[in-house]
């Protein structure tokens, strides 16, 4: 795992979290409750690297995040299928702007639709590569937790996924 994409990560998704969604983050030290259920988007891509992005949240976080982003009413609770294609979005919005800032602007790759995952099964496998940086990004309405898998470019015609 490279040390040196931890910040990166860290600060692509706090970025993003704040311009999309308005959650705010707080101090990377900050203690925030990890228990409960969790949500988890992942994200394929492939160009001079192939690999994955696993965006995990926890499942209370999610009304708060879809509501943010839809510009709900407080008094307007978001559909579950809302929630989910926000959670995904997120995660799609994270890999766009974290790849050029791992890779370099000049870099091209091909994003994949994300999908939102069970906690375990199959899917949840990343094989697309080894985990080359983590992040945990605490915020004042939950947490955000990033793992990019990255391995070789995919000689397979539009990648995995």
């Amino acid at each position: 795992m490279n040390d040196t994409l931890e910040p990166i990560l860290r600060e692509v998704a706090e970025d993003t979290l704040q311009s999309l969604a308005f959650l705010f983050p707080l101090e990377p030290e900050a203690e925030v409750d990890q228990t409960g259920e969790t949500a988890i988007a992942k994200v394929n891509y492939t160009g001079p690297c192939s690999g994955c992005l696993l965006v995990t949240v926890p499942r209370s976080m999610l009304p708060p995040l879809t509501a943010n982003m839809l510009g709900l009413p407080e008094a307007q609770a978001p559909a579950g299928e809302e929630e989910v294609d926000a959670l995904k979005e997120l995660a799609n919005v994270i890999c766009g702007n974290l790849l050029p800032a791992v890779a370099g602007r000049e870099a091209v790759f091909r994003i994949s639709a994300p999908e939102v995952l069970e906690a375990s099964g199959p899917d949840l496998d990343p094989a697309h590569g080894e985990l080359a940086g983590t992040a945990f990004v605490p915020l004042e309405e939950g947490w955000a937790r990033l793992e990019l898998y990255m391995g070789p470019a995919s000689s397979q015609p539009g990648g995995p996924g």
